[in-house]
């Protein structure tokens, strides 16, 4: 568990928070630069976790979602990137 106030690191957070356990979560931190993981998503207290692929369905949304087409690459990101992340953004963009 992380504390309010903690410094951590990591470009998004992913939190899961079972109904039955609350106020209490699991935070899981992901960058940029990586993959998204695959997370265990509660479902009834009596049954096991199932595993959601938060990679495989960002992909699925943006191509279903027909985001390349509407976003504008050009522009600057908002908020902006770090400088080293704004260079691995134009290499992976030129690819």
């Amino acid at each position: 568990m992380i504390l309010p106030g903690e410094d951590i690191e990591g470009d998004y957070r992913i939190l899961i928070s079972r109904r039955y356990q609350r106020p209490n979560g699991d935070l899981y931190l992901c960058n940029l630069r990586s993959s998204l993981p695959t997370l265990p998503i509660p479902l009834q207290q009596k049954d096991a976790d199932a595993g959601l692929n938060f990679q495989e369905l960002l992909n699925l949304v943006y191509e279903r979602a027909g985001y390349d087409d509407i976003i504008d690459y050009t522009k600057d990101p908002v908020p902006p990137l770090s400088e080293a992340d704004t260079i691995w953004m134009r290499e992976m963009l030129s690819r």
